[in-house]
Formats: C-alpha cells, sequence, structure tokens
C-alpha cells in the first residue's frame, strides 16, 4: 500500500463537475491514490433532517452533520473506506474492502489540546495524535509502547503560479516511514477527522 513511501502528503482537490469531496494522496509529485466522497442513495430522512437543522446553526453544515462515505484508493486498487453516520462530531470508522471493521476515529475538541485517538476493531488503543493551538500539527504516538512514530503537519505548498497559490488547499504531511498498512490507513483517517471537524473541510 503507502508503507512504501517514507513520506505521503494528502491535499484536497476541488472540482466543478461534483460537490463531492476529494483528496490526493502524493508522495513527491507523483499521485499514489485517493480519497473520495462516495454518492450516497438519495432520499435518506436523517441527513436531510440534519441538515435543515444544521442551517440554523452553521455556515457550512454539510461536511460536519451528514453521514459521509470515503473510497481509499492505492494506484487503481480499492484498499477499504472511511464511514461518517450523521450527526454531529461522530467517530469515523475504517473499513476494509470486504467490509470488516479495522479501527475507530474518534476526536476530542479541546482548543488547546486537540486530539485524534484510533482504536482497533476489538476497542484497544493504536494510536493517539496530539496536536496544539490552530490543529495543525500532531504528534502521533503508539498507544502500546508510548513512543512517537509519526507526525500530521498542514502546510500550504509554494507553487509557481500566483493563482494556484491562492487556490490550492493545505496540504497534510504524514511521516509513514517503517509503518503497517493498518497504521497508515489510520492515520489517513485522522486526516479526515483534523479536515472535517478542526477545519471545516477547508
Amino acid at each position: 500500500m503507502f508503507n512504501d513511501y517514507s513520506r505521503i502528503y494528502v491535499q484536497r482537490k476541488d472540482s466543478i463537475k461534483t460537490a463531492r469531496l476529494y483528496y490526493s494522496i502524493n508522495s513527491g509529485e507523483t499521485v499514489i491514490g485517493n480519497i473520495h466522497e462516495v454518492k450516497k442513495p438519495s432520499g435518506n430522512f436523517k441527513d436531510k433532517a440534519m441538515k435543515l437543522v444544521s442551517l440554523f446553526l452553521l455556515n457550512s453544515p454539510r461536511i460536519i452533520v451528514e453521514s459521509l462515505v470515503f473510497h481509499v484508493t492505492a494506484g487503481a486498487e480499492k484498499i477499504g473506506y472511511i464511514q461518517k453516520d450523521a450527526g454531529f462530531y461522530k467517530d469515523l470508522n475504517l473499513y476494509s474492502v470486504d467490509g470488516s471493521l479495522i479501527a475507530t476515529v474518534k476526536s476530542t475538541f479541546k482548543v488547546s489540546t486537540p486530539s485524534i485517538l484510533v482504536v482497533d476493531q476489538v476497542g484497544d488503543e493504536l494510536i493517539k495524535a496530539t496536536g496544539g493551538y490552530g490543529a495543525t500539527d500532531f504528534n502521533v504516538l503508539d498507544c502500546q509502547t508510548g513512543n512517537q512514530i509519526s507526525s500530521i503537519q498542514k502546510r500550504s505548498l509554494v507553487y509557481e503560479s500566483i493563482k494556484d497559490n491562492l487556490l490550492e488547499h493545505d496540504v497534510y504531511h504524514i511521516d509513514s516511514s517503517k509503518l503497517s498498512s493498518n497504521v497508515i490507513f489510520a492515520l489517513l483517517g485522522a486526516v479526515i477527522a483534523l479536515e472535517l471537524y478542526f477545519h471545516g473541510g477547508r
């Protein structure tokens, strides 16, 4: 999967063709995968009700309150998916291609010390990412050993054109060296949680 790369980054990409969320997964200049929101069956009453309630509470509600499903691909191969139920600040569940639960991403929204905890399919703590004010830099610890195994950093890239510098989204850099496929998948889920809950999908 992505454990062949020592460092990867995730960046949201906008499309005029669809309002659904799409993130490219890159290593250097090379696109090595993506995380993309898939269309859900129409007529989901709970989603419609949550949207209606959220109109009175938030400026940009759909990303936070609507149920979401993302497919995760490496190259052309689907490797799993990420699911969020309708509601405010719901956990994200990570599944394999066959639908088996791999892990659950739980977020804590403290302004000074935001954190993301990932537990495995039986509820044991797998990794914990702890950040500071602004939720742009996170240290990732192995919950079993207490050792730092990775980091997530939200940064702007520098482009040649002024237009790209103004319009392109920031990227999430992930240190992916010497990590298992499941841990990297968990880190990708953590990035989506950061996007949805800490940075409003922007």
